[in-house]
């Protein structure tokens, strides 16, 4: 039986849920230490690993959406209020 299987990954997914609040500060003590280890060398890998554990400890949704772009769970923008209305479905 290996390591990564199907059930260990749902073990490990409901584990990061049940101790979401602590997932920032744990990720935070590890890159202190990769950083001081390294000699640095990582500090950029790091610094944007524990932005998003603290994100998602606070329970924002991380995507993995490239820079810049909205959020998968944002909703659409309305349309601009000077825009025709849009003519309703073919039947």
């Amino acid at each position: 039986m290996g390591l990564v299987n199907a059930r260990n990954l749902r073990k490990a997914k409901q584990l990061l849920e049940q101790n979401r609040h602590k997932v920032g500060d744990i990720v935070g003590k590890a890159t202190e230490k990769l950083d001081q280890v390294s000699n640095g060398k990582t500090a950029n890998l790091s610094k944007k690993a524990e932005e998003a554990a603290r994100k998602y400890s606070a329970g924002a949704t991380v995507s993995s959406s490239a820079p810049g772009a909205p959020p998968a769970h944002a909703p659409a923008s309305p349309p601009p209020a000077d825009a025709p209305p849009e003519p309703p479905p073919a039947t």
